[in-house]
């Protein structure tokens, strides 16, 4: 079995881990204990939640007239993706005969169990945190790591890690973001701030548009701008975690092929296993980072329809057999036995949508229909369609099924595992054809 939990460090900090149990037997076949692997997924899933925020913002701030409340809902989506106890938009304003100007609140948001702030509607900046931010640099840290006429203030408002974001509209600091950790000294990773700073980027972009007259193109530019950061950063870990990985699954498969003892072996498979798993959602997290940034190229290639069925359904049927599924297919009389297409392409929407079926169908049948009609020019619009006896899906959350990195409930991803970017790279790739 396998299972979520939060756990807690000697120092106060919770993280989150996954942890994956396996029974070990004897050569009787009896019980003799279990190994459990735990791996902390906090990183991970503050990525995914931090990345899902700030797409939720570029889609509010473009459809939304942005009041008091709005950036507090705005607020409320980052803190919680960040998991921090307080976030504050502060907008900056010159004060005649100062160095640096005042800083006005204009919304703030503190977690259900944090401790509250002193309302604060405006205070003087720091001179040093003007001049840092001026020049397009947060300033993160823990509270005791702060200069001495900086820290009193800090520690008196019960912080003991911040992190503050620039927002820049142009070549001019129009205000910042400041999140608060209140209850542990948490350190501020490089990754995490990159996808905050993508979130200033788009507060700053619309408070250009909200000047301009082509504010509808600037707000656009500003969600396709935070959606190539997304995809580029996607990319980025991906690979860097795919290297280290194809070498650990090329040494399992090589121990596999040594002399092991039955405990080793099954070991070994546990090892080849999960890390074919990984590198599967990692491909996926590629794929779909590739056609988010336009970076997809489809080919057209002679194919038979059949043969690609054929090949769909081999891919899954093992796990099928496992759950006494019967596995059907019908392809449409009127179809063409050869069609030209992007062969790779459309087998790939296959599997994804016959895997996911197999994943859902505790047992019962999984069925494929393939129908099209022939179009203008010789063209033929393919109809694939899955159906399976499956534990079906709650008609509030079909307007998930094709959202990335979304499954039905968060309970979904713990029972059946997956990256939640299936469906949505088998919806944009038939888009692209």
């Amino acid at each position: 079995f396998d299972v979520e939990t939060t756990n807690h460090a000697k120092n106060g900090r919770s993280y989150l881990v996954h942890i994956e149990c396996q029974p070990l037997f004897d050569t009787h076949g009896r019980l003799t204990g279990f190994m459990a692997i735990e791996r902390d997924i906090t990183q991970t899933r503050r990525t995914a939640n931090l990345l899902e925020a700030v797409s939720s913002i570029s889609t509010t701030l473009l459809s939304k007239r942005v009041e008091p409340a709005v950036w507090v809902e705005i607020l409320a989506a980052l803190g919680r993706a960040a998991d921090v106890d307080h976030c504050h938009l502060f907008e900056l304003h010159p004060e005649a005969g100062a160095d640096a100007p005042r800083a006005r609140q204009l919304a703030t948001w503190t977690a259900g169990d944090a401790p509250p702030l002193a309302a604060t509607d405006e205070i003087p900046l720091v001179h040093r945190w003007h001049r840092e931010l001026l020049a397009g640099r947060e300033i993160r840290g823990l509270a005791s790591s702060f200069p001495d006429n900086e820290r009193a203030s800090i520690e008196a408002q019960g912080v003991r890690s911040l992190v503050i974001v620039p927002i820049l509209t142009a070549d001019h600091l129009w205000g910042f973001l400041r999140f608060d950790s209140c209850q542990d000294d948490r350190v501020w990773e490089s990754w995490g701030i990159s996808i905050l700073r993508s979130a200033a980027a788009n507060i700053g972009l619309y408070q250009v548009a909200r000047h301009e007259a082509d504010a509808l193109v600037l707000a656009r530019d500003a969600a396709q701008k935070a959606n190539r950061a997304k995809s580029t950063f996607l990319a980025t870990m991906s690979h860097e975690i795919r290297t280290p990985l194809n070498a650990v699954i090329g040494m399992a498969s090589l121990l596999e092929t040594t002399t092991l003892n039955p405990q080793q072996q099954d070991f070994a498979e546990t090892i080849l296993t999960s890390g074919n798993f990984l590198l599967e959602l990692i491909n996926d997290i590629l794929d779909y980072s590739r056609i988010e940034s336009g970076k997809i190229e489809l080919d057209a290639s002679t194919f038979f329809l059949a043969d690609l069925c054929r090949e769909a359904f081999d891919v899954v049927r093992l796990g099928a057999m496992g759950k006494r599924i019967e596995l059907t297919s019908r392809i449409g009389p009127r179809l063409p036995a050869r069609l030209v297409g992007d062969r790779a392409r459309i087998r790939q929407i296959l599997v994804n949508l016959l895997n996911n079926a197999v994943k859902f169908t505790p047992g019962g049948f999984v069925t494929l229909n393939v129908d099209g009609r022939e179009d203008v020019g010789g063209r033929w619009d393919l109809t694939l369609e899955v159906k399976d006896s499956g534990i079906g899906i709650s008609p509030d959350a079909l307007d998930k099924l094709f959202r990335p990195f979304i499954q039905e409930d968060s309970s979904t991803t713990r029972r059946f595992g997956g990256s939640g970017l299936g469906l949505a790279i088998s919806k944009r790739l038939a888009g692209l054809m």
